[in-house]
């Protein structure tokens, strides 16, 4: 049975785990966008009328509580990825260098 304090790494699975963590969050930026930019197109619909302002009074807080929640999401998870990359390069290298510390 493994040490539990003892820390290991299974650097592939870290590697691919990585890169899906990275391509999900470029995905989500990708649709995001889009889907925000459709967000505001649309609200260029939106009269200046006093039928239009009101419903701007009513709508504007909650569009802006979305966008503070999905904004940051992509960037989550794509520094989750970086994270997990790095993570992998520093093992790799801390498993190096105590290995050199053996004679050969």
């Amino acid at each position: 049975m493994a040490d539990p304090n003892c820390i290991h790494m299974k650097p592939e699975d870290f590697e691919r785990l990585s890169r899906v963590l990275t391509a999900v969050g470029e995905d989500m930026q990708t649709g995001w966008n889009r889907r925000r930019a459709a967000i505001s197109e649309n609200e260029s619909g939106i009269g200046g009328d006093p039928l239009g302002r009101a419903f701007r009074t009513e709508y504007g807080p909650g569009r802006d509580s979305i966008f503070a929640l999905a904004d940051p999401l992509p960037g989550r998870w794509l520094a989750q990825g970086r994270n997990g990359t790095d993570a992998v390069a520093l093992y790799l290298q801390a498993e190096q260098d105590a290995a050199s510390c053996f004679p050969g």
